[in-house]
């Protein structure tokens, strides 16, 4: 009995040791984190002076041909991150790739609030990406993934081709634009009481619910009645705040 605790014990010790993440930490309180083609990601602001790269590497299969070389790829990217991912920092930017394309580790980076985010995603094998309590400009393109915005503020400019945007603010900022689309999925919009914008919804295909407070734009003299567009303002305007899907719905909704 004793051998078999025994047993339990150490192996529970092996997978728990397995299971816990690889880490990757560079000091940047500020700047613009680039992402480009990383397959699933979560992005979470916290008050910091690094950003902390991690991913789960329990799974991780071992190629052991490969033992002493390092992974590359056809655009000259090392993973220099022992995460399947090269860092680079541009022009006060850090640049981050994901050398691997077959890749399907889940990235969780943390960033200090005071960055801003950018992401490209445009190969088939993309993933999703969240991206929870930033404060700065947020710019998302991806033409596979879904997108979900937490605790966000903008401003930004968001746009998935086949993925669905869920966004959900904490305030709605005033110091720039907002752009939010999806060209085949749905757009899903949640704000705060007191969000002040100028607002115009579009989606040809689809239709538009809302229990938000609109003061709708009435067209005078003829009207395309083949599009379903509306404009108008929410507490009494503000900032410009666009939202389309081109071919399925919007849901616009309060808190």
């Amino acid at each position: 009995m004793k051998n078999t605790l025994l047993t339990l014990i150490v192996s529970l010790a092996l997978i728990s040791l397995q299971a816990q993440s690889k880490e990757h930490k560079i000091s940047k309180s500020s700047g613009t984190l680039v992402l480009a083609g990383l397959n699933d990601v979560t992005v979470e602001s916290y008050n910091g002076s690094e950003i902390i790269f991690a991913t789960d590497s329990y799974d991780e299969e071992v190629d052991e041909r490969a033992a002493g070389l390092k992974l590359v790829n056809s655009l000259g990217l090392n993973d220099n991150t022992g995460l399947g991912l090269a860092v680079q920092e541009e022009n006060g930017n850090v640049v981050v790739s994901q050398v691997s394309s077959t890749c399907d580790s889940e990235f969780k980076i943390k960033v200090p609030s005071g960055m801003s985010l950018e992401y490209e995603h445009t190969n088939n094998s993309g993933g999703d990406i969240k991206v929870i309590g930033l404060s700065k400009e947020v710019i998302i393109s991806t033409t596979y993934g879904d997108v979900e915005l937490r605790d966000i503020t903008g401003p930004m400019a968001v746009k998935s081709v086949y993925g669905s945007v869920e966004a959900e603010f904490s305030s709605v900022s005033q110091s720039g634009s907002i752009t939010i689309e999806s060209i085949y999925d749905l757009v899903d919009i949640t704000l705060p009481s007191n969000a002040s914008a100028d607002i115009s919804m579009r989606t040809p295909y689809g239709e538009i619910y809302s229990n938000v407070d609109i003061d709708v734009e009435k067209s005078e003299g003829m009207r395309r009645v083949s599009s379903k567009t509306i404009k108008g303002t929410i507490n009494g305007g503000g900032v410009d705040f666009k939202v389309k899907a081109s071919y399925d719905n919007i849901y616009l909704r309060k808190k």
